[in-house]
């Protein structure tokens, strides 16, 4: 199997750096792609190039294909999965001690995970935890290794730290395993006021008319 790892952290930082238009992280669409092989404009184009030439390369040499997106965010969050429906994703991600969200990435048109569990690719996105936390990056190192061992890569035997790796996901997924579906999304038009109230978290509950 050939793991493949893309930090799209590491990109928003060229953005802030101003070295790319945008993000690439929502330009995954198969028109863009096909754009992207085709006739390089931009710098997400020319990013967009080099992460599908690197898979299409690596397709013809292995069959088991397994990505890994490796995503922080600006607010503090417990570590958890967002998983596509895609069956052998979903399997995969159950052995994870993680929360979590099903169906969250089809509310995202053009995301990686989206673009290639369509392909068949075998994936998923890991949110880590807040931008430049150290938990963050500990707990993305605990998912690489653990996915080695569950897809069978590697035996966990072999895998030095193993249950710390474990010990790690589990200890910071404060709040207990939680595994949600997305029903249906709002989305915010253009013009729309929103203030998002205080005191909420991620993968929280919320009562009913408690936001009006």
């Amino acid at each position: 199997m050939q793991l493949l790892l893309r930090d799209f952290h590491a990109l928003e930082a060229l953005i802030t750096e101003n070295k790319l238009e945008k993000g690439v992280q929502r330009f995954f669409k198969f028109t863009r792609v096909r754009t992207a092989l085709t006739k390089i404009a931009t710098s997400e184009q020319r990013e967009l190039k080099e992460i599908t030439t690197v898979i299409n390369e690596l397709a013809e040499d292995f069959e088991d294909i397994c990505f890994v997106d490796c995503h922080t965010i600006s607010s503090m969050t417990v570590p958890y999965i967002s998983v596509n429906e895609h069956t052998e994703s979903l399997s995969l991600t159950t052995h994870f001690p993680l929360s979590s969200v099903v169906g969250l990435e089809k509310s995202i048109p053009g995301c990686f995970a989206e673009y290639y569990n369509k392909l068949n690719y075998l994936g998923f996105t890991v949110e880590g935890g807040q931008h430049d936390e150290l938990a963050s990056m500990e707990n993305h190192e605990a998912v690489l290794w653990l996915l080695l061992a569950y897809s069978g890569a590697m035996s966990k035997n072999d895998i030095k730290d193993f249950n710390h790796y474990e010990e790690t996901l589990a200890r910071n997924t404060t709040r207990g395993i939680e595994h949600y579906c997305l029903v249906m999304h709002y989305r915010i038009a253009e013009g729309e006021k929103f203030v998002m109230e205080p005191g909420y978290v991620n993968i929280a509950k919320v009562k009913n008319e408690s936001v009006k």
